[in-house]
């Protein structure tokens, strides 16, 4: 796996919140604290992905693209491992997204946003809420769906 300045973040981050040291990340991949510390300076330019795959593991973080059963990468998932390798932020949301879905909402952190937004934010949610609330039926995906095309537009305008 190429390890890229994203990738090295994502690291980083999942140790601190994880409160690992480079020596207890190391003992349980089962290589010496001196190989972390190179992936964690840049000095590898990549990783044998079954390392990779033990890193992502212990930290529970994903840092190779999603693979189907047969051994294809989805055209999506490209695309958002793409973005995800470029843009810091997209990233976070992602991360965030995929910590909700697998109900660990207290490792879910949606980017910082200047607290003058947050009302504007708030409010937005519950205007999209409200415009697809029906009587019957699920509307939770057409919610999620604007509410994600919402932030998706919130964030480019970069206004944060």
């Amino acid at each position: 796996m190429k390890i890229t300045a994203q990738a090295v973040d994502r690291i980083i981050r999942a140790m601190s919140e994880k409160e690992l040291s480079q020596t207890q990340l190391a003992e349980a991949v089962g290589v010496h604290r001196s190989y972390i510390n190179k992936i964690l300076r840049g000095l590898l330019p990549s990783i044998p992905d079954d390392l990779a795959d033990k890193i992502s593991d212990r930290l529970g973080i994903a840092l190779r693209p999603i693979v189907f059963a047969q051994g294809t990468v989805s055209d999506t998932a490209l695309k958002l491992s793409s973005h995800a390798d470029t843009d810091p932020a997209f990233a976070a949301i992602l991360e965030t997204l995929v910590a909700l879905k697998e109900g660990e909402a207290r490792r879910a952190v949606i980017p910082s946003v200047d607290t003058k937004y947050l009302g504007k934010l708030g409010s937005e949610i519950v205007r999209i809420v409200h415009a697809w609330e029906e009587p019957s039926g699920s509307y939770s995906p057409k919610v999620a769906v604007e509410v994600l095309k919402f932030l998706r537009e919130f964030y480019r305008a970069g206004k944060f």
